[in-house]
């Protein structure tokens, strides 16, 4: 399935109805619109995180300088989310409003439980330190005084992607233990 398969498949979900789910809140009417759903969120990945990548790397060919420049960070953000927006918009526009939407929404926490169960136990734990240890970073960031707005902005990205990594492990342990 491949990197960008793995991520795609994280838009889709199951009701407690036994529906197939596209974004937790559209209804999928068979395999085939689930196909093309799935098609079209890989490609519209390859391009917001080709995007992304080649936003880092332009700075390490044409001006070094802004590798430094903690604005260069908040706008090659800004520009991958408007990217992954407005692509979302055009791709998905005409398909989407044809599927019927969910009667009973599953709620964002319902579908992060979801989430969290298809991901294995060390791959929880994996995320969750992965996050602690650039949370980390951040914090040495201000203590050594380097670029407090990057410096800042880990400590708060990482630190909310730890909380949901840790709780995800607590769905995962909680739901291990109940069903044993």
């Amino acid at each position: 399935m491949g990197y960008f398969g793995y991520l795609a498949k994280q838009s889709f979900g199951t009701s407690p109805d036994g529906e197939r789910l596209f974004m937790a809140s559209y209804v999928i009417p068979d395999a085939a619109t689930e196909e093309i759903l799935f098609k079209k969120q890989v490609l519209l990945l390859r391009i917001v995180l080709g995007l992304a990548f080649l936003l880092v790397l332009a700075p390490h060919f044409f001006n070094r300088g802004l590798l430094t420049a903690p604005v260069y960070l908040i706008v090659a953000l800004v520009l991958a989310i408007l990217v992954s927006w407005i692509g979302h918009r055009l791709m998905f526009r005409s398909l989407l409003g044809t599927l019927p939407r969910v009667q009973k929404p599953l709620g964002r926490m319902a579908a992060m439980r979801e989430r969290f169960e298809q991901q294995s136990t060390g791959g929880l734990v994996l995320g969750f330190l992965a996050s602690l240890v650039f949370v980390a970073i951040g914090v040495w960031m201000v203590k050594r005084e380097g670029p407090l707005l990057v410096a800042w902005l880990c400590i708060l990205f990482f630190g909310i992607g730890a909380l949901a990594w840790g709780y995800g492990l607590y769905c995962k342990l909680t739901r291990v233990k109940s069903v044993n």
